[in-house]
């Protein structure tokens, strides 16, 4: 049995493609306990969670999940209630449990799994590029500010209908607004920090640190 928090397939399901090796979603045990899901899309983004609460089935190395609606649909999450999903390989079925604080829904979730031989690009595979991107030797935790993710959604759907790309920035100092800029229509919006104090962040997850000393796989 694999259990783990269900809205980490749904949002990883946003990060495939329709073609090998982009064309599935990777389930891991993740370093340090837990489970990891990886997608990555076409090289050009990539998504990384971790359930540190989830349970692997150890009779499994990996999972590879196709990111089909039926699947995804009852996955994603909601702020009401807490979503989970349990995955039973022996069986083929796999069920999504709503928990609320006094009542708890499941639903069946049906599943596929790609071919034996499916290509992939694992949490290994990325290694190389997750040290690129991050800095796992970081030690001092910083100050960052947060920005309200509605506000930050709207202007990218926004401005995605004008142009491909688009320029984020942050402020010049700690707790600085968000610069979110379009060139196609010279145009941009200042999203301010959610709070005056900022909230202390590690650097860089430990469990991304330990994903990132992973041997690069071939």
């Amino acid at each position: 049995m694999i259990e783990l928090r269900s809205s980490l397939l749904s949002l990883a399901g946003e990060y495939t493609d329709k073609f090998e090796p982009y064309n599935t979603i990777v389930l891991e045990p993740a370093p340090g306990g837990g489970v990891m899901v990886t997608s990555t899309l076409r090289g050009n983004a990539a998504f990384l969670g971790r359930d540190a609460k989830g349970i692997w089935d150890e009779d499994f190395k990996q999972l590879l999940l196709l990111p089909t609606s039926e699947l995804l649909t009852p996955c994603k999450g909601i702020k009401t209630a807490e979503r989970r999903i349990e995955i039973d390989l022996q069986a083929g079925v796999a069920t999504v449990y709503t928990l609320r604080k006094t009542t708890t829904q499941k639903q069946l979730a049906p599943f596929l799994v790609a071919p034996t031989g499916t290509k992939c690009v694992s949490a290994a595979l990325m290694a190389g590029t997750i040290r690129d991107v991050f800095n796992p030797d970081a030690e001092q935790p910083v100050r960052l500010g947060r920005y309200d993710a509605k506000l930050v959604s709207k202007a990218m759907r926004m401005f995605a209908e004008a142009e491909e790309f688009c320029v984020l920035s942050a402020g010049d100092t700690p707790l600085g607004p968000l610069r979110i800029y379009c060139q196609a229509i010279d145009s941009m919006v200042v999203i301010a920090a959610a709070d005056k104090t900022g909230e202390l962040f590690e650097p860089v997850p430990e469990w991304i640190k330990l994903a990132a000393a992973q041997p690069q796989a071939d």
